[in-house]
């Protein structure tokens, strides 16, 4: 059985790692097939991904006329009883008691505890109680306001407890991303310590600056710049670009290249991520009909051990089309094993979405 191991060495001193096996099976009727799988280690966390580089190129089209029916019945079905409407979600949801004002808003967006927290500091974006639900593509103004009443919601927040150190912005859209919820809506969490995969490229990233008096994640951009084949835009002070071990499908990288925390972005720096993101959510679902997907934004503020480190990082990444009989894209290998099964191929599908994605 063929094995093949490809180092290649980037910005600094990180290094990418690849290792293509080949699988051999019989099929029914007695011939011989191969396959390649490559295994894929990200210089980021140091896990590994698995891609069936045949699966990756193999053509897909989800029937869209199906998605949207789906999606239509869901709305329908929940729209009479959905906690963020405007209708209800007043009497449905909980009050701040430690700031001044019992809700926060801007624009369309409104911000209020989490009725089920998962931290001190847990709170929901709800985009736009007047709309039950908005397409993946017409998601930029309400995203807009998300970003900026965050920046003010964190300040707040520091105001009242100076011992959390990390900020998240995070969205499921739609069921196959974990939403319990139909409404668009986001989830807002501060915390003391970095969750489980910041914290791992937090350590990483301080491990490689105490051996080269570099950032890791800023060697890597500059490695996937100066490779192109992934790099997507830069655009001000961010730079987009598809990684090379993604851990979810049509996953991309948005990167604050100026060593920056969410809390020092200026309005026109959140005007300019809003539409990056938005523009990488629309692409992907117009160009590969992928309606439900998953963003996190990560970063560690000026009090963190770890702020000298790290910079602003967003990651998004798309899930399974939301069929009625949806079967969800986390399996055994992710959940028990960590390693992450990836069925897109990172340098043909930010090939695309570079020619799909526009920037207006």
């Amino acid at each position: 059985m063929l094995v093949r191991i490809y180092r290649s060495r980037g910005v600094g001193s990180v290094e990418l790692v690849k290792v293509v096996e080949e699988c051999v099976m019989y099929l029914s009727d007695g011939s011989l097939r191969k396959c390649l799988v490559e295994y894929r280690k990200d210089p980021l966390t140091g896990l590994w991904c698995r891609i069936n580089v045949e699966r990756a190129f193999r053509e897909h089209r989800p029937d869209i006329e199906e998605i949207r029916k789906n999606i239509e019945e869901v709305i329908k079905r929940t729209e009479s009883d959905c906690p963020f409407c405007a209708s209800r979600f007043r009497e449905r949801t909980p009050r701040f008691y430690f700031l001044k004002e019992s809700v926060l808003s801007r624009g369309a967006v409104v911000l209020v505890p989490n009725m089920f927290p998962f931290g001190k500091f847990h709170s929901i974006a709800i985009l736009d109680p007047g709309r039950h639900y908005r397409p993946p593509w017409d998601l930029h103004e309400v995203i807009l306001d998300l970003l900026a009443l965050c920046q003010e919601y964190f300040e707040k927040i520091i105001r009242v407890d100076s011992g959390q150190k990390y900020c998240y912005i995070n969205m499921n859209f739609l069921f196959p991303a974990g939403s319990s919820a139909v409404h668009p809506h986001a989830q807002i969490v501060t915390a003391r310590r970095p969750t489980n995969v910041h914290g791992v490229i937090l350590r990483r990233a301080e491990r490689y600056y105490r051996k080269t008096g570099r950032l890791l994640l800023l060697d890597y951009v500059d490695t996937e710049v100066s490779i192109g084949a992934r790099h997507v835009l830069t655009k001000g002070r961010f730079v987009v670009y598809a990684p090379f071990a993604p851990h979810v499908n049509y996953e991309f990288h948005i990167v604050d290249i100026e060593r920056g925390d969410f809390q020092n972005l200026s309005l026109c720096d959140i005007k300019i991520l809003a539409r990056i993101l938005c523009n990488i959510i629309s692409a992907v679902s117009l160009r590969f009909g992928q309606y439900s997907f998953n963003f996190s934004i990560y970063s560690a503020l000026p009090s963190s051990r770890y702020s000298r480190y790290s910079t602003l990082l967003v990651r998004v990444g798309f899930r399974k089309e939301p069929y009625a009989n949806y079967v969800n894209d986390i399996g055994f290998m992710e959940l028990l094993h960590g390693e992450h099964v990836v069925v897109t191929y990172p340098e043909e599908y930010a090939r695309s979405v570079r020619l799909t994605m526009t920037l207006g």
